[in-house]
């Protein structure tokens, strides 16, 4: 079991009975600046007034989804807000990562595979061989 210094478990006690504990996911803060920016540009795209959670946080919300294996619910409790709320913001961050993707065209995929040495590749659950 890693330990780290410094640090201790004192869960938070609701008012519910529930114990309420934080976890780390470590993250680059390239990868959450460039997230956060490209929600930024949904957001003035579509006239968005305002969110719960500024795009950092939002960012790290949904990487947080992604690398674990955490629910709504649990990541609602620990970023503070709502089910419902963490819902809507994972969607809507997944829905802007979605549209990056789109931007590369199966054939430069074939290409960085081909460069990087890779003898297939997964699209969409269908193995493709690479030649």
């Amino acid at each position: 079991m890693t330990v780290y210094q410094g640090t201790s478990f004192t869960p938070e006690l609701t008012a519910s009975g529930f114990a309420l504990f934080r976890a780390g996911v470590k993250v680059s803060a390239g990868t959450v600046r460039d997230l956060a920016a490209s929600l930024r540009r949904r957001h003035e795209k579509n006239g968005t007034r305002w969110r719960l959670l500024d795009p950092v946080t939002q960012a790290v919300l949904v990487i947080a989804f992604l690398r674990t294996n955490l629910t709504y619910a649990e990541l609602a409790a620990g970023f503070g807000i709502s089910p419902s709320t963490c819902w809507r913001d994972i969607r809507e961050e997944i829905s802007v990562l979605a549209d990056r993707g789109r931007r590369i065209s199966l054939k430069d995929v074939a290409r960085l595979a081909v460069k990087m040495g890779w003898d297939y590749v997964i699209v969409d659950g269908v193995l493709r061989t690479i030649s």
